[in-house]
């Protein structure tokens, strides 16, 4: 996975060379990668490149892999989210933008 995080930045969060990984959905990923692996998508030579050095096998267990920890981590900050957090109204008060139009959460007592 080290060569994945020289562009997709470490934990595979994305940034300005390349997209987030972490956390897309296996279905996407494996499609992605057979799709670069077969040149049908042509945007980056760099990933071809790599993908086509790559196991159909191997680049499952790599989507395997990616999608799953963000995956869970976001269901659980989701249930988290629906527990204990509410929106706060909006305001056009620029100095607050708590409610300067900015969707806000805060905790409930």
């Amino acid at each position: 996975m080290a060569i994945c995080e020289a562009c997709h930045q470490q934990k595979l969060v994305g940034g300005v060379a390349a997209p987030r990984l972490a956390g897309q959905k296996y279905d996407y990923l494996v499609e992605s990668m057979r799709r670069f692996a077969e040149g049908q998508r042509k945007n980056s030579p760099e990933m071809s490149g790599i993908m086509q050095a790559i196991s159909a096998s191997d680049r499952e267990a790599m989507a395997r892999y990616i999608s799953g920890p963000l995956t869970r981590a976001r269901r659980n900050l989701t249930c988290v989210a629906k527990r204990r957090y509410t929106a706060m109204p909006k305001s056009v008060d620029p100095a607050r933008p708590a409610q300067a139009g900015l969707k806000v959460f805060a905790l409930r007592d």
